[in-house]
């Protein structure tokens, strides 16, 4: 089993690396228990909506409006807790697919740095490129709150769609080579994000079913798909009930978007309870999913080989995206 996880090599997609966003965060102890469970990274998202959150009956739930600039100062004092944490950890956060690939090649395990929700923006396109320039290669367009990028699944819906905002922001992450990642918005805001980008695009974690609202169906798994896309299997207790539901529920993926579009985001520091456990089950995960019928090269495209394609069509060259953009006219 280990040698699948070699070989893929492993990647979570969506990781909040031992709650690396607040002080008392524990970054260390989740890179100790990834090197145990055999990966070679993970996304490590900051939170651009989190100093406005708070838990509800209902889940998180943004309970005030936040203050001019708020959210911005917040998500980058985030990130310059991901860089002490990737330093002192001796981890590199990768910019490139090459970067990733060199380290893995190496032995050594990298992070993705990511950004959960355009909500730092705070309606400034600027800002997009700022989170470029910190090595930010990923944003998840919205998260628990309605931003001026477009509706969540958690909230009644205010504009039916991405806004031209938001399709700003999705063209200049294309320019510059950045992973749009659609977790958390509507099935409205994903078709729009489709239609806009020119690249293949993330929904890092989720699973198809209707027992919450941050499940999706399977025309919303298909809409990612077709752009090339990935959806990362979420194993919180939210959205199924055990770890042989969620094994189920990567398989139902597998079966309704096929092999090349799924992957794992297990949003580890972040959600309250999980059927995963820690980053040790891996095997466990290489080893269930192999029980069902996915072969070890299946299974290591959905373990992290699928993200690392993504990825690295998503960042190639500004040359190359642009060759490419003459080329489809």
């Amino acid at each position: 089993m280990r040698e699948v996880i070699a070989n893929a090599p492993a990647f979570d997609l969506h990781s909040h690396l031992g709650r690396f966003f607040t002080e008392e965060g524990d970054a260390a102890k989740a890179v100790e228990a990834m090197r145990a469970g055999g990966l070679s990274g993970c996304v490590a998202s900051a939170i651009g909506d989190l100093p406005v959150l708070e838990m509800t009956e209902r889940g998180l739930h943004a309970h005030r409006p936040p203050r001019k600039g708020e959210l911005f100062a917040a998500t980058s004092r985030q990130l310059d807790r991901l860089d002490e944490a990737a330093h002192r950890g001796g981890l590199e956060i990768a910019r490139s697919a090459r970067a990733i690939r060199e380290a893995v090649t190496g032995g050594r395990m990298v992070l993705v740095a990511g950004i959960e929700g355009g909500d730092f923006l705070d309606n400034n396109i600027g800002g997009v490129e700022w989170a470029h320039g910190r090595g930010v290669r990923l944003i998840q367009l919205v998260h628990y709150r309605i931003n001026a990028l477009g509706d969540i699944q958690t909230e009644e819906p205010r504009y039916r769609g991405l806004t031209r905002f938001g399709a700003e922001v999705v063209a200049e992450m294309d320019r510059l080579g950045m992973v749009i990642d659609v977790a958390h918005a509507t099935f409205e805001v994903t078709k729009g994000v489709a239609e806009t980008s020119r690249n293949p695009i993330l929904l890092s974690h989720s699973l198809i079913g209707d027992a919450h609202p941050r499940m999706i169906s399977a025309d919303h798994a298909k809409v990612v798909a077709d752009t090339g896309g990935v959806v990362g299997a979420w194993p919180s207790g939210l959205v199924t009930p055990s770890f042989e539901s969620f094994v189920d529920g990567i398989v139902r993926l597998v079966e309704t978007v096929g092999v090349d579009h799924v992957g794992i985001g297990t949003d580890q520091g972040a959600v309250r309870t999980t059927v995963f456990g820690d980053y040790a089950r891996f095997d466990l995960l290489v080893e269930s999913l192999m029980a069902r019928g996915l072969s070890a090269e299946d299974t290591g495209k959905v373990i992290g080989g699928n993200f690392l394609r993504l990825f690295e069509r998503v960042t190639g060259s500004s040359f190359l995206r642009a060759f490419e953009e003459i080329v489809a006219g």
